[in-house]
């Protein structure tokens, strides 16, 4: 039985082995479930690293006979506070640098390779301890060691020569058959991994190494401390969306050793490999992740754009000191301050024995006239054609954002229509860049079907917006089916103060007007803006820029 007095003690002794001087809140007790069975998910011990608070299953513990280890998981724990990964924004770019060196789908292993960095650490203290941690759970899972976690226990048996091993003989032989050189493989990984300068070098050769253990399928074996740091949060990961120097210079590296073949490039959408590191993470909650994971990766991209987009800066006067209201003087204020004029026209004779005073006031500015800048209605189309925003970086909901962020950066009003072929959704006029942003990540993921009914009603309403439709071909074959489409779109341009049409092509080949919509032209307050899918955003800075200043 593990008293409070024992943890205690095993926390201040776990704290004295860093010789940090850091300070932590003491650890708390994991509350479970009330079955007395354990449960293969249930934790032995983690950390949060935002709160920097730890927690262990004292319970579990004493289940499997690990009294005495408590002090060596403590001390693991503090270790990934300490220095690996330290910060969860180390972790969420490790965790992106992985899925590009081992693409095969399983749970996420760089918490393996930071509890190799940290135990080695405990481990020159108190091995015995962190041994028989992995012992215990390898008694209590009942489960056939597969070859990724026998690779990862003969690295400790290596680096502590333990006897009995951790990795029977048994099971050494059946590695050795499927994987030849696996003994001695785990021999040299452990003269080497420690002696490697830098973690993401370090990670590269871990992952070169381990990837030939992977199993195609995820492993489900319950594991000691497999799963002790959190998941990065939404603003971490987008952090680490874009690799860093050292990454790149790591994975150089590895090549010039000879561990990687080719240095693997960034392939794919930022968010999509972002997603894919979530796919090795439970369900729950990983929608509301994911959804703010783009919100941030798009304001990212967004703010890129609109970099060189500042507000038009208020021009003011010199300041004019203008006579405040008569005062009588008194012994102390400054002579300067007096008002003879008004003294004798008060006082006449008597205006040498009463004064009065007239202090000098800076003329208050006139307050911040608001910018010029028109209503600004989208209509963004969300067909299938474009990626769902959420998962992966959509051009057209780009422009849109790029557009709406920069009439709300100038304090304008923006309303969009969000539409795919059916049922679009209107929203009322937006003062908020977040709530528009929320708005224009609707998707619907069908035909398209532009609402041109909706644009007649809206445009009758309000006839000062730019309006700027974001569609592409799709657009064009809308306007040639639909019956009286012409007319709406010349007369909702005459009530607008302009009508753009901004359309996405997916190939090099030149854009055509045929028929009716190259009729449109010949409006003036019409026009219509092509560019490849790859440009959108970029022309839709380019169109802020113009139509909204900066």
């Amino acid at each position: 039985m593990i008293s409070k007095a024992d943890l205690e003690r095993c926390w201040r002794e776990a704290l004295d082995f860093w010789e940090a001087g850091i300070s932590l809140r003491s650890p708390v007790e994991y509350v479970g479930r009330p079955e007395s069975k354990w449960k293969a998910e249930d934790p032995l011990a983690y950390i949060d690293l935002t709160t920097r608070q730890i927690v262990v299953n004292l319970a579990l513990m004493e289940r499997l006979g690990l009294e005495s280890s408590l002090r060596a998981v403590l001390a693991h724990e503090i270790g990934h506070h300490i220095r690996f990964p330290h910060t969860l924004g180390i972790s969420a770019r490790l965790l992106l640098l992985e899925r590009r060196l081992l693409p095969l789908p399983h749970p996420p292993v760089s918490n393996l390779f930071f509890d190799l960095l940290v135990n080695e650490v405990v481990g020159r203290a108190d091995w015995q301890s962190l041994a028989a941690v992995y012992r215990g759970f390898r008694a209590a899972a009942l489960t056939r060691l597969d070859p990724f976690f026998g690779f990862y226990l003969a690295v400790y048996d290596e680096l502590w020569a333990l006897d009995p091993p951790l990795v029977s003989e048994a099971e050494r032989d059946r590695f050795e058959a499927a994987f030849p050189g696996f003994g001695a493989e785990a021999r040299v990984f452990a003269q080497t991994f420690y002696g490697l300068s830098g973690l993401y070098l370090q990670f590269v050769y871990f992952c070169s190494i381990f990837a030939r253990y992977v199993p195609e399928r995820p492993h489900g074996v319950p594991f000691a401390l497999m799963s002790d740091i959190p998941l990065p949060s939404p603003e971490d990961l987008a952090d680490a969306l874009e690799p860093s120097e050292e990454e790149d210079a790591a994975l150089e590296d590895a090549v010039t050793r000879g561990w990687l073949a080719g240095a693997p490039g960034v392939t794919g959408d930022p968010l999509a490999r972002a997603g894919a590191v979530l796919s090795g993470f439970p369900g729950a909650g990983q929608a509301e992740f994911r959804q703010t994971l783009a919100h941030i990766h798009y304001r990212k991209l967004i703010d890129r754009h609109l970099l060189e987009l500042p507000s038009t800066p208020v021009r003011r006067a010199p300041d004019v000191l203008l006579p405040a209201t008569l005062e009588a003087w008194e012994p102390g204020d400054s002579p300067k301050s007096i008002d003879w004029v008004s003294s004798v026209l008060l006082a006449g004779e008597m205006a040498a024995a009463s004064p009065m005073k007239r202090e000098l006031e800076e003329d208050p500015p006139p307050s911040e006239p608001g910018l010029d800048v028109p209503p600004v209605e989208i209509y963004l189309d969300t067909s299938g054609s474009m990626p769902n925003p959420i998962h992966g970086v959509n051009a057209m909901t780009l422009s849109a954002q790029i557009l709406s962020a920069s009439a709300l950066r100038r304090r304008g009003r923006v309303r969009a229509v969000v539409y795919s072929y059916q049922n679009p959704a209107v929203s009322g006029w937006m003062y908020d860049e977040s709530r528009a942003r929320d708005f224009l990540f609707q998707f619907a993921g069908s035909g398209t079907r532009f609402p041109f009914e909706v644009l007649k009603k809206l445009s009758s309403e309000e006839k000062s917006a730019l309006r700027v439709i974001i569609s592409d071909a799709d657009l064009v074959s809308n306007v040639q089916t639909h019956e009286g489409s012409e007319r709406i779109l010349l007369e909702a341009a005459r009530r607008s103060r302009v009508l753009i049409i901004l359309l996405a092509w997916w190939t090099k080949q030149d854009f055509t007007y045929p028929g009716k919509f190259a009729a449109l032209r010949s409006e003036p307050r019409l026009r219509v803006l092509t560019a490849q899918a790859s440009d959108l955003a970029r022309v839709a800075s380019g169109l802020a820029r113009a139509i909204l200043g900066g």
